[in-house]
């Protein structure tokens, strides 16, 4: 019996295991923290966020204590009038060439380096029919990290999207993100990891995912969408 009990649990185990992957993509939350799969690099500390709303909205609270970079990726519907960020506490994002399709959807990263954060941070977006996703996520073991190399591409049909090469200086920490309509989980490929993503309905979906690269050289994540039409763009920020 006890060598029954045994299997049993090496079984359990085992399922449970293989289904991490699978759970990569999604967002929980436990008592009143949300926590997100880490990253394989620098230490993800926390991601919050999901759909925000037609004129954009803010974030559930999360502790970022101990980060020292924070990024905001949103996702927008771009005939609206423009996507502004703020975070409390208040910080200074600096934006990063947003991915977009003319008169259609978009996204975009924000960071901010060296912020100012607390054990109760929230990200805000504002621009009136703007149909905003938005996720914060902040790393801690970045100091003094800077903006090294980002890209940017589009997909008008259906399948898959690619932000483009980045051909990093140095082992980055490279952050992804991805829009589209889709209405299933958009996935980004190995080696990349995916941090937080939500679905297409009553705003744009929006995708997160992160990679830490062992050493320089070039990097293009795929992101894999239902829908038709996807944008998506990458960053690399050297610790």
């Amino acid at each position: 019996m006890e060598r029954q009990r045994e299997v049993a649990k090496a079984i359990l185990c085992g399922a449970v295991l293989a289904l991490l992957p699978l759970l990569g993509a999604k967002q929980f939350q436990i008592g009143q923290r949300n926590f997100a799969p880490i990253s394989s690099g620098g230490n993800l500390v926390g991601v919050v966020g999901g759909p925000l709303g037609t004129n954009g909205g803010t974030t559930s609270a999360m502790n970022m204590t101990g980060a020292d970079l924070c990024v905001a990726a949103v996702s927008y519907f771009q005939p609206g009038a423009g996507i502004a960020v703020s975070s409390s506490p208040s910080n200074t994002w600096i934006p990063t060439t947003a991915a977009a399709i003319s008169g259609n959807m978009g996204v975009q990263l924000f960071y901010a380096i060296a912020p100012t954060v607390n054990s109760a941070m929230t990200l805000t977006t504002t621009g009136a029919g703007t149909y905003t996703s938005g996720y914060l996520a902040c790393w801690k073991n970045m100091p003094g990290a800077t903006l090294d190399q980002q890209s940017q591409g589009v997909n008008t049909g259906t399948g898959t999207v690619q932000p483009g090469s980045v051909t990093t200086t140095a082992a980055d920490l490279v952050i992804t993100a991805a829009a589209s309509y889709s209405t299933s989980i958009m996935t980004v490929g190995s080696p990349y990891t995916s941090v937080a993503a939500n679905v297409y309905g009553s705003v744009v979906g929006l995708g997160l995912g992160s990679y830490t690269q062992p050493s320089a050289g070039a990097t293009n994540p795929t992101w894999t969408t239902s829908g038709t039409g996807s944008v998506a763009t990458a960053v690399g920020f050297t610790p």
